[in-house]
């Protein structure tokens, strides 16, 4: 059995992501937003999201290829297949696989906007919600 795992901690935005992943590994965390921080500075662009979970996932390679012991990538995450390449790179260096699903942490559409630190629309919030897999078949796909 491994020491080593790679935690998933998915949910609606402003559900409380971060903070668990910073909890569960205080120094190697990342997630897609990571990329749009700019001098302190959150600057969103559409266009670069893809750019920005490349980013993600190799930053988390490269934790794994150093051995790191915990890591935890704080997406959405709202489809399996979002997660498949952590999968993926779980299986390839040997890390064990939890995934924390907050969902809505209980709140409305509303709350989440004004709790989220990046501004997401209600709008957006609510495709999250329709699109958003139960955790059964997240699993169910994801493993």
């Amino acid at each position: 059995m491994s020491n080593k795992t790679l935690y998933l901690v998915r949910g609606l935005s402003g559900s409380g992501k971060s903070t668990i992943a910073r909890a569960l590994a205080p120094i190697y965390n990342c997630c897609a937003d990571d990329h749009f921080m700019v001098n302190g500075e959150y600057r969103f662009r559409p266009e670069g999201l893809g750019e920005a979970h490349a980013s993600c996932q190799k930053q988390t390679e490269v934790w794994m290829v150093s051995g790191v012991e915990i890591i935890a990538v704080h997406n959405t995450l709202t489809c399996s297949w979002e997660a498949m390449p952590y999968r993926d790179l779980a299986e390839r260096y040997g890390y064990g696989l939890r995934v924390v699903d907050l969902y809505d942490s209980g709140k409305t559409d509303q709350e989440l906007s004004e709790l989220n630190l990046h501004g997401v629309s209600l709008d957006i919030l609510s495709a999250q919600r329709a699109r958003y897999q139960s955790l059964k078949d997240f699993l169910y796909e994801l493993l």
